[in-house]
């Protein structure tokens, strides 16, 4: 049961040029050579010209929807909560409601329940068919509504409205509630614990809690746990700041008629005492002794433990703490009839099948950032640098692919012939054989790339910024030339038809803080004769707003994206349709979308599952696909 900080996934933000995510991308039909590369050739080329900029139709359309189906959007996660019955469920907020989601066992598949009122901030299910969940209808501050639902959480209905923090029920009937009232002058809110016996209709003060001498504490973060039928818990932490909270421990040997303090953070007489690093998110105690609990922004992979009542408490490390995407946990449940489960707060889940033995990622199967397609079948990088075969036309299971590269930045799939791109090389392999390597210019270190054969094709690299090397044997002999812009991300048709994302640095800002800040401005770019003169395309939508990518289908259709928006044109740059995506939808930048014909295109953010369009951008539903 948890009431405060949710595990919502981070949304992606670049900081600037220099930190941009190095990214590569290979692509096409034909062969590589079978000599091994071991030191391409370099020739310099005439520096390209700027010709003319055009200013291209732009109409704004109606935003991009998005139909998630029974898959949660793991960028909008609520309340979620593990049951001892190993049922775990989720919310997420969209609009004024939220869609409730369950996946009756680890191994299950999610399942949308419908939609409450409001805010969900807290779920609990004292058995598989008994719930109840706190709701947040009228805005942050308001008092929270309680509702029940006796079928699984399928269908609800309201109970009362109080102002509730916490509430723990025992079976369907009995429970008892944290309550807040009116703060004090230091802002303290005097709290009581009350008890109900008809399923929350009324409730009988039981007892207050003593707080008042903690003129620091305010309830923002709280969570119950009975280890047995009279002996409990109640953690509540502070409003936090820079990564720290305090937390004070209460416990109850009376079924919460009274409450003692067992511990508290900052402790100058413990330093095993309530740990101040981390924001609280869940206390879990499986007898009157024995308990976890589990901290946003504590150890990533870890949680800490206690076995003398929560007097002292040590670190325990679960899962690996150098894992990507990030292990940090929200919420754990040491026992269930299919052993401990734990969720991390982007959303993974996890699941330990008896004590000992390894902890298994079961959901969700990849977190796809970048992608290419070829046959019904996406070439997909995960997050961690895994390789990835989707089949999204069969419905075959999904691949993992072994490369050699070090750092895998792409990965792409043609007829017979697979490439992978580490910062520093080309490695292509034709059927089963063995990969081959093309290493880019010594001193060059890829950023962006693209291919329009597996021999044919440009890179944008440091320390170059404002050049580009182009190939048209697979990497033996490359052209540098030397353009008016920093390139961003490339997409190439052809040996001379590229098209790319370009900036250009401004004139220095008057800055009373900073010396020689500048403004970027970005601009669509074309060639039609390999670097040697450009158009560029110019609109306000994306000249101050870097765009994440471009990506043709063909000459015609083009996908153009922002952190904010989505363009496509049909006739080559000419005009365009904007769509608004939703704020915490960011596609991935360089390759985070795939287009095919009619009308069809994958997108990728980083997160799961993908999505996919049959009508150019104007609504998605989620990529159907076996992991």
């Amino acid at each position: 049961m948890v009431l405060g900080l949710t595990g919502q996934r981070r949304l992606r933000q670049i900081a600037s040029l220099a930190l941009l995510p190095l990214i590569a991308l290979l692509a096409s039909c034909g062969s590589p050579g079978a000599t091994p590369i071991a030191k391409p050739v370099v020739q310099n080329k005439t520096p390209g010209k700027l010709l003319a900029t055009k200013f291209p139709t732009i109409k704004l359309a109606s935003a991009v929807t998005i139909n998630w189906g029974n898959s949660p959007n793991l960028n909008l996660q609520g309340a979620k909560l593990i049951t001892r019955f190993g049922v775990t469920y989720i919310t997420e907020l969209v609009g004024a409601k939220s869609q409730l989601f369950v996946r009756t066992t680890p191994k299950s598949s999610w399942d949308n329940l419908g939609n409450l009122p409001g805010d969900v901030v807290q779920l609990d299910f004292p058995s598989p068919n008994d719930g109840f969940a706190l709701a947040e209808t009228n805005g942050p501050g308001s008092v929270l509504d309680l509702y029940s639902t006796s079928d699984a959480g399928r269908s609800w209905k309201p109970v009362t409205s109080a102002s509730f923090i916490q509430v723990h029920f025992f079976n369907s009937r009995d429970g008892i509630a944290l309550f807040g009232a009116s703060s004090n002058a230091n802002g303290v809110p005097s709290l009581s614990i009350s008890s109900t016996t008809d399923s929350g209709k009324t409730w009988n003060s039981a007892s207050s809690l003593p707080v008042e001498s903690y003129g620091y504490l305010i309830p923002r973060y709280v969570s119950f746990s009975f280890g047995s039928p009279e002996t409990g818990y109640l953690a509540i932490g502070s409003e936090p700041g820079a990564g720290s909270q305090s937390k004070i421990l209460f416990r109850t040997d009376n079924r919460g008629q009274t409450w003692r303090e067992v511990s508290k953070s900052p402790s100058q007489y413990s330093p095993s005492a309530l740990p101040m690093n981390g924001y609280l998110e869940q206390i879990s105690f499986t007898s009157a002794t024995t308990g976890y609990l589990v901290d946003a922004r504590g150890p990533r992979g870890a949680l800490y433990f206690t076995s003398d009542g929560g007097v002292h408490w040590s670190v325990m490390q679960i899962l690996s703490a150098s894992a990507s995407p990030s292990t940090s946990l929200a919420y754990f449940r040491s026992t269930t009839p299919f052993g401990a489960v734990a969720l991390t707060n982007i959303g993974s889940l996890w699941n330990q099948l008896r004590p000992g033995s390894p902890w298994v990622d079961l959901y969700p199967p990849y977190w796809a950032e970048k992608l290419s397609i070829n046959k019904g079948t996406l070439a997909a990088v995960s997050r961690g640098g895994r390789a990835l075969e989707i089949p999204v036309a069969s419905g075959d299971p999904m691949a993992a692919t072994k490369t050699p590269a070090s750092t895998l930045l792409d990965f792409q799939l043609f007829d017979a012939t697979k490439i992978a791109v580490s910062n520093r090389a080309i490695w292509t392999q034709v059927r089963s054989q063995a990969w081959e390597r093309a290493p880019l210019p010594k001193g060059d270190q890829a950023l962006f790339a693209d291919f329009a054969t597996p021999s044919t094709g440009i890179v944008a690299a440091i320390p170059n910024r404002n050049s580009i090397l182009s190939t048209t044997d697979g990497g033996r002999r490359w052209e540098r030339v030397s353009v008016p812009f920093m390139p961003l991300s490339p997409d190439v048709l052809s040996a001379n038809d590229w098209w790319m994302i370009g900036g250009t640095v401004g004139s220095p800002v008057n800055n009373p803080y900073k010396k020689n800040v500048r403004v970027m401005t970005y601009y669509l770019y074309h060639t039609t004769n390999a670097g040697r003169s450009w158009t560029r395309y110019s609109s306000s939508l994306w000249s101050q707003i870097s765009p994440y990518g471009v990506k043709f289908l063909d000459s015609s259709v083009v996908y153009l994206w922002t952190s904010n928006r989505l363009f496509l044109t049909t006739d080559g740059g000419r005009n365009f349709v904007a769509r608004n995506l939703p704020s915490w939808l960011n596609i991935s930048s360089g390759h985070g979308l795939a287009p095919g014909g009619n009308g069809k295109a994958w997108i990728a953010d980083g997160s799961y599952p993908l999505l996919a369009t049959s009508n150019f951008g104007a609504s998605f539903d989620v990529a159907s696909s076996k992991s």
